[in-house]
């Protein structure tokens, strides 16, 4: 029993060693990685007061300079001035060589195509000769008068394109007589309803007239027979012992026979009254049918008329405006020859000189063309500064440091000791139309020893102090392609104490002295940023803090 516990307490023993050992070497460890990481100082992030300094960069331009612009294209004999050159009004840059300039000849090509074009209208057909002879002579009249013509050929089809509208609503309205107002067609209706109410009338009557007629049709032949038989015994052409007898029954039929009779014609009589109803009202109907045909054959045979007379309204007016139109392209064309005609004539006396002279006094800031070079039309061959008149810069700002700057605000000068006597001041502040209306573009005006394309740093002190919530060191601020950005330390306790981590935070500068920024971002009150570090961060890296 004392051996078993005797091992036990052996066991924790080295246990304990061992635990020991481990946290001892944990512990070395995490000093000796410590040690291996980044060592970093921090600021606070603080809320102050800043008076800003706007920096920015920028080319210097000319102020309104004077742009010397050639016309035609000739070769350069000589240049008599050279870049930065005081010159006079008058003073002679370039020397040009003899001979016609390209413009001329291209301008006479251009007139005999113009001429060849107007002609081969004439040859072709597309212009009458009395639109040509009114070209030439000037009697074509105004616009207003052309369009007027236009105007009174187009009423002539709007009157006639009416009048088929109206023979069309006509013809609609005999036709089928909407409103119920035309009485002919009324009465055609009123009759057929009527002829179809005497139609089912007249079959009945002839239905009633049929066994009255088969009952006459029996008398009567019955009577006959008997009149016969009786009219032979009397003539003893048949001997009867009861003549009397017979003679009875005959007056007895003939009796029957005209009783059958008379129920039949009666019954005709009704049936004579519905056939005269039926002709009567057909006649009418048939009257009435044909006033209607002959108004409808009447409207018809007008509608044709006004729709001929549109086609041919139309036919005029289109000959007048492909008339009018080939007038108008003729004198667009003859304008165009006799401006060409001028053009040569101005680009000759124009080629007469053979100089290029300074129209305005001042400084020569650039020369396009050296000595054996040809000029092209239109083309600005020397840059001058005008005499009297000084130099521009312009820089852009954002919105809120552009809040900060006033008209009339001095600018220093980046490089002072280079450009001492250089003064820039604010002349004007506008919106700078590409940012989409968060930066604004700040212009100087320019004093001094400076010349045209020159890049200048300027820095101008804010006469405004502003409170800020987020006021960083410079040393703090990062730039890369992605813009501005700060560290911010990340602490999180462990077991071993606590670790150290940096993120980046992207932020915008809105304000800046020597030494701080005023910066917008997502950043907190008493956050730290990181303002050196002994080796290259990245966001989420662990980092130590510098003792």
């Amino acid at each position: 029993m004392q051996e078993k516990k005797s091992r036990k307490e052996w066991i924790k023993t080295i246990a304990i060693i061992f635990l020991s050992i481990m946290l001892v070497l944990t512990f070395f460890a995490n000093t000796i990685r410590n040690y291996s990481l980044p060592e970093v100082a921090v600021q606070y992030v603080t809320s102050d007061t800043l008076s800003s300094k706007i920096r920015g960069t920028g080319t210097v331009a000319s102020q309104d300079p004077y742009s010397v612009v050639w016309k035609q294209s000739r070769k350069i004999d000589s240049v008599r001035v050279r870049v930065g050159d005081e010159v006079e009004k008058g003073q002679v840059i370039y020397v040009l060589e003899e001979g016609e300039s390209e413009e001329v000849k291209k301008a006479q090509q251009e007139l005999e195509s113009l001429q060849a074009a107007y002609e081969k209208a004439l040859i072709t057909g597309q212009v009458s000769t009395s639109d040509r002879k009114a070209v030439e002579s000037g009697r074509t009249g105004t616009i207003e008068q052309k369009q007027a013509k236009i105007d009174a050929a187009q009423k002539k089809v709007d009157q006639y394109e009416n009048e088929i509208k109206t023979l069309e609503a006509e013809i609609n309205r005999w036709t089928y007589n909407p409103n119920g107002d035309i009485q002919e067609i009324k009465n055609v209706n009123d009759c057929n309803q009527a002829l179809v109410a005497w139609g089912i009338e007249k079959a009945a009557r002839d239905e009633q007239v049929k066994a009255p007629k088969e009952k006459y049709t029996a008398a009567e032949a019955a009577y006959e027979a008997q009149k016969n038989k009786v009219d032979d015994i009397l003539d003893g052409t048949v001997s009867d012992n009861d003549v009397s007898g017979q003679i009875e029954l005959r007056d007895s039929l003939k009796n029957e026979r005209d009783a059958a009779k008379a129920i039949y014609d009666e019954k005709q009589k009704m049936c004579d009254i519905a056939d005269s109803q039926i002709v009567q009202l057909t006649y009418t109907r048939d009257a009435n049918k044909q006033v209607v045909d002959n108004k409808k054959k009447e409207l018809n045979d007008k509608l044709e008329l006004a729709k001929a007379n549109k086609a041919n309204a139309e036919t005029a007016l289109s000959e007048l405006v492909t008339g009018i139109t080939n007038q108008i392209d003729l004198e667009t064309s003859l304008s165009a020859i006799h401006a060409k005609e001028e053009e040569i004539e101005k680009l000759k006396s124009d080629q007469g000189a053979n100089e290029i002279t300074a129209p305005v006094s001042g400084t020569i800031l650039s020369l396009s063309r050296s000595a054996g070079e040809t000029t092209t039309a239109e083309e600005t061959v020397a840059t001058i500064q005008v005499a009297g008149k000084g130099f521009t810069m312009s820089m852009t700002v954002t919105n809120e440091q552009a809040a900060m700057i006033n008209k009339g605000d001095e600018a220093e000068v980046g490089n002072s000791w280079f450009y001492s006597d250089v003064h820039a001041k604010v002349n004007s502040i506008k919106p700078d139309k590409e940012s989409q209306g968060k930066n604004k573009i700040i212009e100087f005006d320019l004093e001094g020893s400076v010349t045209s394309g020159t890049q200048l740093s300027l820095v101008i002190t804010s006469r405004k102090s502003s409170n800020y919530d987020a006021v960083v060191p410079n040393s703090a601020i990062r730039e890369d392609n992605n813009g501005k950005y700060v560290y911010r330390l990340i602490s999180k306790p462990s077991p071993l104490g606590t670790r150290y981590s940096v993120e980046r935070v992207n932020v915008t500068v809105i304000a800046e002295d020597d030494t701080r920024s005023a910066v917008s971002g997502p950043l907190e009150g008493w956050d730290s940023v990181i303002t050196t570090f002994s080796k290259p961060l990245s966001d989420g890296m662990l980092v130590r803090l510098k003792q």
